[in-house]
């Protein structure tokens, strides 16, 4: 990640996407305007959110550029569980420790790679840097996910997760209980001005909104089991909210506990469910994914 910081001369005011386009030639307005809105601008110390905020004269600008190397992205042969496909579609099971596209040097193995081995038609759809992609899991989050096989899909999927259309479910094993059984969480989200790969729950108004619900399934001496529905679906959003709670995803080193409070090598948290409307069908469809050996296995001890 580098961090380029500019101080505004004097008579300008200007759109701060603006800006930063005339004073870095080498990216375009629209990947400055992503870059803002994933909480990498800070003016004057204060976190900006959005694209037409203007800067004036005497002000100090800072941009954090992550993933802005272009990238490489290949095809791989592996063997990931499919759900669902069509011609528009693809639903894929994906497994803890596998990100769904690479960053710029990073893992080369993910799940674009898989698509683009089995489905090559997939590199025109979407954005280039990660085709067919229209929502994510973390690396270590397993569970149903869907990708674009079309651009006429893509569209149609981006628009019903932009308008929340789009209803997701987890599962969630927590250290600790909520005040309540069930309950919602509605705290805007920054990325952490002094660990750029964390998120945060923002103060004085600023951030992204972010709203998750849960209810508990079963409950457990030190642990709940919860069934959480994330309302929106901003970076890291179910970690961070739970730890917020004060109750910290399980196995969560991020956001919880430095050593985890039972043996796991992984967090756990799994997207169980997926309910969208497809291409050409007014009614929604439901794909799920059972919880993974390793969970189930922690449940069951669990339970003794």
């Amino acid at each position: 990640m580098q961090t380029h910081e500019f101080l505004v001369e004097s008579g300008v005011d200007a759109r701060i996407d603006k800006f930063l386009a005339d004073a870095l030639k080498t990216l375009s307005r629209s990947k400055i305007q992503s870059l803002i809105l994933g909480g990498n601008v800070i003016i004057d110390s204060t976190l900006v959110m959005k694209s037409n905020q203007h800067v004036s004269s005497g002000q100090k600008v800072l941009i954090h550029l992550i993933d802005v190397q272009p990238l490489q992205l290949h095809a791989a042969d592996l063997n990931f569980e499919v759900i669902y496909i069509d011609e528009d579609t693809i639903v894929i099971n994906k497994p803890a420790g596998v990100v769904v596209h690479p960053g710029a040097g990073k893992e080369t193995n993910s799940l674009v790679s898989f698509a683009l081995w089995n489905w090559p038609e997939i590199k025109a759809v979407g954005q280039p840097d990660r085709p067919g992609v229209v929502h994510r899991l973390d690396k270590d989050t397993s569970g149903v996910i869907l990708m674009a096989r079309s651009q006429k899909a893509y569209d149609w999927y981006i628009s019903q997760f932009k308008s929340h259309k789009v209803k997701k479910v987890y599962l969630a094993l927590i250290d600790g209980h909520p005040q309540t059984p069930e309950g919602r969480i509605d705290a805007q989200l920054i990325r952490d001005p002094l660990h750029r790969q964390r998120m945060s729950v923002g103060k004085g108004g600023q951030g992204r909104k972010a709203i998750t619900e849960f209810r508990q399934l079963e409950k457990f001496t030190e642990h709940e089991l919860l069934r959480v529905n994330p309302i929106t679906g901003r970076t890291h959003q179910i970690r961070v909210h739970m730890a917020f709670l004060g109750t910290p995803v399980v196995g969560d080193k991020i956001y919880g506990r430095k050593k985890a409070s039972l043996p796991i090598k992984r967090f756990f948290l799994h997207a169980q469910e997926i309910s969208i409307c497809l291409p050409n069908c007014e009614n929604v469809t439901t794909f799920t994914s059972s919880l993974p050996e390793e969970l189930e296995k922690i449940l069951i001890d669990l339970r003794k």
